[in-house]
């Protein structure tokens, strides 16, 4: 993975708070775990392990790499590439578990952000909303009893609605309260196009 930017972007000193900047707000690629390299003794003492059984994992662990990690470097030279779309892989069948792993990891990260109310937690959790809104958006390619346990699922997390990243989003969480869940979901299809 390489963004087109890097470079300009980091023309400044790397300093915490840039380098999350650019992971959270200006990078395309701000999930995937192939563009992150961690220490060993760090990935030891801040046992950074994958959710077991878990799809989309990928963002609560980079999520506690921004809650934790002191020092960041960057290298703007690709070193691996990555085969997107790829037809029958697990990330192009949409299944009700690839939205409700994601509505649930952001009720995990919604709870850690009250506790901590840090700005890092503030910025990682509607990051991770953006991402829950985009995930919403793939529920059209569910069967319709995987789209009724996705909706189930977001109404039982209401509370990560609070977040909402984007005008767009804003107006699904009102359109959540005036027509249900079910309709805003299909006016948010209509909105994205």
């Amino acid at each position: 993975y390489t963004d087109e930017n890097m470079e300009e972007y980091l023309k400044e000193p790397l300093t915490k708070e840039r380098a999350l900047e650019w992971i959270i707000n200006v990078s395309k690629h701000t999930w995937p775990p192939v563009n992150k390299v961690l220490a060993y003794s760090y990935i030891q003492r801040n046992n950074m392990c994958f959710l077991a059984g878990r799809l989309q994992e990928d963002m609560d662990w980079v999520s506690r790499i921004c809650y934790t990690a002191e020092t960041f470097s960057f290298c703007s030279k690709p070193w691996y590439y990555y085969r997107q779309k790829r037809q029958g892989s697990i990330m192009n069948s949409i299944k009700a578990k690839n939205i409700i792993d994601v509505i649930e990891m952001a009720a995990k990260h919604f709870d850690y952000n009250e506790q901590h109310k840090t700005q890092v937690s503030k910025l990682v959790l509607d990051r991770i909303m953006a991402s829950v809104y985009m995930k919403i958006n793939e529920i059209k390619k569910c069967s319709e009893e995987d789209k009724q346990k996705v909706i189930e699922c977001i109404d039982a997390n209401k509370k990560i609605f609070k977040i909402a990243p984007a005008l767009k989003y804003k107006i699904f969480v009102v359109a959540m309260k005036i027509v249900g869940t079910k309709n805003a979901i299909r006016m948010m299809d209509k909105i994205n196009g």
